[in-house]
């Protein structure tokens, strides 16, 4: 299945990474369906129809997806089948469930070598008819071509690359906005032209040509008015000052004074508002004297006085280049380029140090140095300083377990293990797996088990651990007291189904109920067709699943697409 082929490149870029981070959830598969809703902004529906493991048709209710285009949350549920096949195909030869992640490198070199084999077949002639035909209809790729295999700078190819970048905007944003469906290809198209055309003359030393171009990028990126609610407009602007800062550093000194003429004449009026940030940023990193750096100095300090916590709350001093950089570390930053002695910065540091980024300075460097016993006694007081950030407590206590499995300290280890278990969500069974080699004891590990079920809040994880416990009552009665009981049941049903019909027929019975009373349209009623058939696949489910439809029929006969689904599904 080569499914890949049907998204834009950045596209299945996002998908991966919501896959990754294991937005996907209720996933649902048959032999000619795939069903699960993907979090995101809101929780969108997905569902995808298969011949085998070819898709025919995708739905999703994201708005992109609304406009006809096939967007991120279909492909990051296409990942996800992926990993389903892989596990299902492997299954006997796979000792662990450890979750696979497909290699689409692998895919992509296979389709590679069956064009490779189709092109050799071809003539010579008919291939260069087919190149010069492509060449023609295509202006960037005539330009990269050129560049390539015939490169002279000179002011015709400069006319060439300008009218390409002409065309970019003309292509997008020719009725005077670019709206939020077309922001990203924009955004796309134009960083490409960067990465392709502008860094290769970076490469052949034409850097003025080079640094024209750049800013020209820059000026259309923060003069056209678009729908940049996904960043896009940063994502261009964060490309630019990557090519000023390798055009700086090959500059001569001729040339970076023309650079620094340019940058402090367009601080302002040259972009929108919040783009002129990009250039102030730019000039203080590169360009910076020592009054300059004094005044930057006053504005952090002067943020950061504001803070008596542990960190510096969650406005930090934004860097519209680096993103949200640490006040506290800018300011650090700041003095090494005044030429604060070692002692100053430490003096600083101590001053600061309720500030929880200090600390985590002293770990890392501790850490580099190989002295865990430090690491250990600083972590151990951040978790002390630190007790009411959640998100920080858990970084402590991975860093820890790290530390304890490395030096061997196994009390603290297991302690460490079972605190991080009691607390804090848990992307897989790892931490549990590691905790269980510790112990032998097996009613003490019934007793530690108890323990993580009762104080760890997060659902999912604990009906994970009691499958894995094959504390089947307990996960039962765990998915029947939680929100988000038919997502739950949706991963342990099959397990579950054999010795609790009635439990599972109830939740899911009632689960329809709500849903066909909301349901407006054909792709809501065809979500709730495999519902029907999960509680006819329980034992005694079958009477209840025809009386729920029967009860459908009765209630919603005026709803045609909502009867023939029925019928499709055989009740």
């Amino acid at each position: 299945m080569e499914w890949y082929t049907l998204f834009r490149p950045h596209i299945l870029e996002r998908g991966l990474g919501y896959y990754e981070d294991g937005l996907v959830t209720g996933f649902e598969y048959s032999d000619n369906e795939i069903m699960a809703q993907v979090a995101g902004s809101d929780t969108y529906d997905v569902q995808i129809e298969l011949d085998g493991e070819d898709v025919l048709d995708m739905y999703c209710s994201c708005p992109y997806a609304a406009d006809g285009h096939n967007c991120k949350h279909m492909a990051a549920v296409l990942f996800r089948f992926e990993e389903e096949l892989e596990a299902r195909d492997t299954q006997t030869e796979r000792e662990s469930d450890d979750i696979f992640q497909w290699d689409i490198y692998g895919r992509m070199q296979k389709d590679k070598k069956e064009v490779t084999e189709l092109v050799a077949k071809i003539p010579e002639d008919k291939v260069r008819e087919l190149l010069v035909g492509f060449v023609l209809s295509d202006e960037s790729l005539r330009n990269r071509l050129q560049m390539r295999y015939s490169f002279k700078m000179d002011s015709k190819l400069m006319l060439k690359l300008r009218t390409e970048l002409e065309q970019i905007q003309y292509r997008y944003g020719r009725d005077g906005f670019v709206d939020w469906y077309h922001a990203s290809d924009f955004a796309s198209e134009l960083v490409g032209f960067l990465c392709e055309k502008v860094m290769f003359l970076i490469e052949r030393s034409c850097l003025k040509q080079a640094f024209e171009l750049t800013n020209e990028v820059f000026y259309c990126i923060g003069n056209t008015d678009m729908d940049d609610s996904d960043g896009s407009s940063s994502y261009v602007a964060d490309q630019c000052y990557e090519c000023w800062k390798q055009i700086l550093e090959k500059s001569d000194e001729d040339f970076k004074a023309e650079i620094r003429k340019w940058f402090e004449t367009h601080k302002t009026g040259y972009v929108a508002d919040y783009m002129d940030e990009y250039i102030e940023e730019f000039i203080l990193n590169e360009f910076a004297d020592r009054q300059m750096i004094e005044k930057e100095i006053q504005k952090l300090d002067a943020f950061i006085d504001k803070y008596q916590g542990n960190d510096c709350g969650n406005g930090y001093y934004y860097s519209v280049h680096y993103g949200y950089v640490n006040p506290v570390l800018r300011r650090i930053e700041y003095m090494r380029k005044m030429g604060c002695t070692d002692e100053e910065i430490r003096e600083y540091r101590q001053a600061n140090r309720h500030f929880s980024v200090i600390r985590e300075m002293e770990i890392s460097e501790a850490l580099e140095k190989g002295d865990y016993k430090s690491a250990v006694s600083i972590l151990l007081e951040s978790k002390e300083l630190d007790a009411n950030n959640k998100e920080q407590l858990k970084k402590y206590s991975e860093q820890l377990i790290d530390i304890y499995r490395e030096t061997g300290s196994e009390a603290a280890y297991c302690e460490e293990l079972i605190y991080h278990l009691e607390n804090f969500w848990q992307g897989d069974l790892s931490y549990v797996n590691a905790l269980k080699k510790c112990i032998s004891d097996q009613e003490y590990w019934k007793t530690v088990v108890d323990n993580i079920v009762a104080k760890n809040r997060y659902d999912e994880f604990v009906c994970n651990l009691l499958q894995e416990e094959r504390r089947y009552e307990q996960l039962m009665e765990k998915i029947e007291n939680s929100v988000n009981k038919v997502s739950l049941l949706d991963d342990h049903g099959r397990i579950l189904r054999k010795r609790f019909p009635e439990r599972i027929i109830k939740i899911y019975s009632d689960y329809l109920k709500r849903e066909a009373e909301m349901a407006n349209d054909r792709k809501k009623y065809k979500r709730l067709m495999p519902y029907l058939k999960k509680i006819a696949g329980c034992a005694g489910g079958a009477a209840a699943a025809q009386e729920i439809a029967d009860s459908w029929k009765r209630e919603y006969r005026r709803r045609s697409a909502m009867m023939d689904e029925l019928k499709k599904a055989g009740f």
